[in-house]
């Protein structure tokens, strides 16, 4: 089960608390809760998408790795240093 789906079960048994004789206060903790989950499944989101651009970026590198590409100048015009110096 991933985690969306455990988020997803969870908030449908908080959900569920909600009866017709539940109080305003009581209804309200409850989406209180909900929209708690439902940060913490966007915030899952958020790192699920920087995941996979990470993972792109590391694809790319070790893909070009090794073609003979130079390094760029810096910006402000300096060459690479070498070992020697």
């Amino acid at each position: 089960m991933t985690l969306k789906e455990q988020v997803q079960a969870l908030k449908a048994k908080i959900q569920a608390k909600i009866k017709d004789e539940s109080t305003p206060e009581e209804i309200q903790e409850v989406n209180d809760i909900i929209a708690e989950l439902d940060s913490i499944d966007s915030a899952h989101d958020e790192l699920l998408q920087e995941q996979a651009k990470t993972k792109e970026a590391l694809v790319r590198m070790v893909v070009n790795q090794g073609n003979g590409d130079k390094p760029r100048d810096d910006t402000d015009g300096s060459k690479p240093k070498t070992i020697e110096e």
